[in-house]
């Protein structure tokens, strides 16, 4: 419950002018931001969810051809750096 309140919180204000995200009317983009990052929170519930990650799922998110893409590359992203921890 905690992580949904977060991510609901930050995805509002991720990229907010970019047209995929924009919060006056983008809700697909959102929907995807969140289902993502809610995906890897449980994927990963050592690191969960922190703000900030919605700003770099949202680079994958962007350039992926599919929501299941963005979160590959995010996870990917994510182990190689090891997050786990911070």
């Amino acid at each position: 419950k905690k992580i949904q309140v977060a991510i609901d919180k930050d995805i509002t204000r991720t990229m907010p002018e970019h047209e995929l995200f924009w919060a006056g009317g983008a809700q697909v983009g959102l929907n995807s931001l969140r289902a993502v990052l809610q995906a890897y929170a449980a994927y990963n519930p050592e690191v969960g969810y922190c703000q900030g990650m919605s700003s770099i799922c949202a680079l994958f998110l962007v350039n992926a051809e599919t929501e299941e893409d963005a979160f590959h590359m995010f996870a990917a992203f994510m182990d190689q750096f090891r997050f786990k921890g911070v």
